[in-house]
């Protein structure tokens, strides 16, 4: 056998396959949906005290998106500048090379950031 024609026993950050496919989050929670997902779990312990910064980070998350929804309809300008520097940070934590952006991401598809207003 090749190694290129290894088939990986755990998910690759930089592979070719989509980990939301196979792993997803209730809350802070890593939660495999295909072997390959709770085998990936499994083997690099994601849901193991070693990654309990994900919890300060969901909750840092959670702070900020309930900050920007108290100040959004706010009619102080300084007070709709906050509401827009705090959906920023929670818009940005879901990009890929942040850290724990899947748990962001899941967390913001359950808690969905409401549109600004006009």
């Amino acid at each position: 056998m090749r190694l290129e024609d290894e088939v990986p026993a755990i998910l690759k950050p930089n592979g070719d396959k989509n980990p939301s496919d196979h792993i997803t989050f209730h809350m802070e929670v890593p939660v495999g949906l295909t072997p390959l997902g709770r085998k990936t779990i499994e083997v690099l312990g994601l849901d193991s005290p070693a990654h309990e910064p994900r919890l300060s980070h969901l909750a840092e998350i959670r702070q900020a998106r309930e900050t920007s929804i108290d100040l959004m309809g706010s009619v102080d300008p300084i007070a709709r500048q906050y509401t827009v520097r705090w959906r920023n940070f929670v818009e940005e934590a879901v990009r890929p090379e942040r850290p724990y952006s899947a748990m962001v991401a899941a967390y913001l598809v359950a808690n969905p950031l409401p549109d600004l207003p006009a």
